[in-house]
């Protein structure tokens, strides 16, 4: 008789006992489709959340492609626009002064 394949372990955002849902989240973007709005028409996307917990799914309409909530893990396809996004933060934070910006979060209680 043979033996049945070796499962890999499962990664731990699948494992999370006792954490809030989409605390561990898959994100997929689709789209764009075109919608009327007044007498233009505008892009929207399609957004795809899914807890990688509990594996409940969660669809939005985005109007843009920007980031929202502050989960603890994002899993990916790595697509095209979190590249994109990541290659703009690294540049972006490579213009800060610290020391400038440093004072105003010390002021923050």
């Amino acid at each position: 008789m043979p033996d049945p394949p070796q499962m890999a372990l499962l990664p731990i955002a699948r494992l999370a006992a006792y954490q809030r849902p989409f605390t561990y989240v898959g994100i997929d973007y689709f789209g764009p489709f075109m919608v009327a709005v007044g007498r233009r028409s505008e892009k929207r996307w399609g957004v795809i959340f899914t807890c990688l917990t509990t594996r409940a799914v969660h669809i939005e309409l985005a109007c843009s492609l920007d980031t929202r909530g502050t989960p603890r893990e994002i899993y990916s396809d790595n697509g095209t626009n979190f590249k994109a996004a990541e290659k703009i933060i690294c540049d972006k934070a490579q213009t800060i002064n610290f020391n400038a910006v440093q004072p105003a979060f010390n002021d923050i209680k």
